[in-house]
């Protein structure tokens, strides 16, 4: 709170003084594409361009490209910057960008669904409400959230968000079409317009053969098309997550982001 004001306000203004030119970076968010893939396509431009420059950077379940350039100016720099946006959205990689300097898939949903003047609830069973605490650590959540139930049970999954008992009978509670009762169950709940569900086994019990540890199924429904995405999480290293996390932990967080990226998704497609 006091390095900030004092760089910005003093150390700043005083190193401009000395520089004829300032960098000016801007990031590329990317889901659904590994890190090694990124650079692979990608690694042609990143060898071959010196200003601007492109790098990538690894997150939790996603990719960032980080692109700086060198300019008298900050609207040159900016200019610079584009241009390699531009470059990268022609490639594979384009298809996997949700966002720039989006700063996380929750934020960007969020500033999605504010902009369409859109609303969204949610029905979570593996993931405990992870995706409505993503949602609502962005400021401004009040205006798209309008609630969420974490169902659990079979029974609460018939009662509130009408799962029939003849699909989980049929298929179980960690299945496509339980996934897409759920969304849509919860859509008309709280009678918003988009539904998102999560349903699986984040262990590290329950899982079997036909339906291992790491089995997720997430759904979205919105504006009559109901979609789902089946994921198959592998965790190979128990402090993946971070010092004092489990492989649990990940498993719900790459499920939450795959909910709320599938979300976004439709609704831009929509």
């Amino acid at each position: 709170r006091e390095c900030e004001p004092m760089f910005t306000e003093e150390v700043e203004p005083y190193l401009r003084r000395f520089a004829d030119h300032i960098l000016v970076s801007r990031m590329i968010n990317i889901f659904g594409m590994g890190e090694s893939r990124v650079e692979e396509i990608l690694r042609p431009i990143m060898v071959s361009s010196i200003n601007p420059t492109l790098a990538p950077y690894a997150k939790e379940g996603e990719v960032q490209l980080r692109v700086t350039a060198s300019a008298p100016t900050e609207a040159e720099g900016l200019a610079i910057c584009d241009k390699m946006i531009a470059q990268v959205r022609e490639t594979e990689v384009g298809g996997y960008i949700y966002g720039l300097d989006a700063g996380s898939i929750e934020r960007e949903l969020v500033r999605e669904l504010t902009s369409r003047r859109l609303r969204i609830a949610c029905a979570e069973s593996c993931t405990g409400g992870l995706c409505a605490k993503r949602l609502t650590d962005i400021p401004g959540s009040s205006a798209v959230l309008d609630g969420s139930i974490v169902t659990y049970a079979n029974s609460v999954k018939e009662q509130f968000v009408c799962v029939s008992r003849e699909t989980l009978a049929a298929h179980g509670a960690v299945s496509k079409e339980t996934a897409l009762e759920m969304a849509d169950g919860v859509r008309r709940l709280f009678s918003s317009d988009i539904g998102i569900s999560t349903t699986g086994i984040a262990g590290p019990d329950g899982g079997t053969p036909e339906k291992p540890v790491g089995t997720v199924f997430v759904a979205v429904s919105y504006n009559g098309v109901c979609t789902h995405r089946e994921l198959h999480i592998g965790v190979y290293n128990s402090n993946v997550f971070g010092a004092g996390s489990s492989e649990r932990a990940y498993i719900r967080h790459i499920s939450a982001s795959n909910a709320l990226e599938l979300a976004l998704r439709l609704v831009r497609d929509r």
